[in-house]
């Protein structure tokens, strides 16, 4: 196993997973090591997982689903934001200002806070839950997507925002909640 410097990030965190998760850097065996440094036992079933299907470092060797999968459980929460947050995606892969492809549009830098650790914005700071396993209702709302079933809901919302926890400089009272969101949604200004 490779050894990695590690430390922890936040020396007033009471959740060393929390902090697992901060210093996971795409590898599950990091992650180990730190809660070995730590003093905590890492039992199999509890140690935070990979992203599935061999995800190694390389974006473009993830398939679109498990990419879209994994977004909605970065940035999402209850079903109906991860709903809206792929009509969001398809908004944007239609409007000829953003990249014409699932792909292109989520992995753009700066768009989607999840995957800062994999973009490189804002120095990988953000959400950085690109290296969670993606949720089986993300799953089901990404297939959906992929179905034709899902979309058209955020009346041709290209931007989001959970003004809770952020307040884009971008954003503004022509924001909109829709029913069941913690989001609000709507068009850079």
């Amino acid at each position: 196993m490779p050894t990695y410097t590690v430390g922890r990030t936040n020396t007033e965190s009471t959740d060393p997973w929390a902090d697992a998760a901060k210093n996971f850097l795409r590898s599950p065996s990091y992650a180990d090591q730190y809660m070995q440094q730590a003093n905590m036992a890492v039992e199999e079933s509890q140690r935070p997982v990979g992203r599935p299907l061999g995800y190694d470092g390389n974006m473009d060797a993830i398939s679109e689903r498990d990419l879209l999968a994994g977004v909605l459980t970065g940035e999402g929460g209850s079903l109906e934001d991860m709903q809206y947050i792929t009509d969001v995606i398809n908004n944007r892969v239609a409007s000829g200002s953003y990249p014409g492809d699932l792909r292109g549009v989520i992995l753009q830098p700066g768009h989607f806070s999840a995957l800062n650790g994999v973009t490189g914005h804002a120095g990988g700071e953000g959400g950085n839950t690109h290296w969670q396993r993606p949720s089986k209702q993300a799953y089901s709302v990404a297939d959906a997507f992929f179905d034709g079933t899902i979309g058209g809901s955020t009346r041709g919302a290209l931007n989001y925002y959970q003004p809770e926890l952020s307040n884009p400089e971008w954003g503004g009272d022509h924001f909109y909640r829709l029913p069941g969101s913690s989001h609000v949604f709507g068009h850079a200004k």
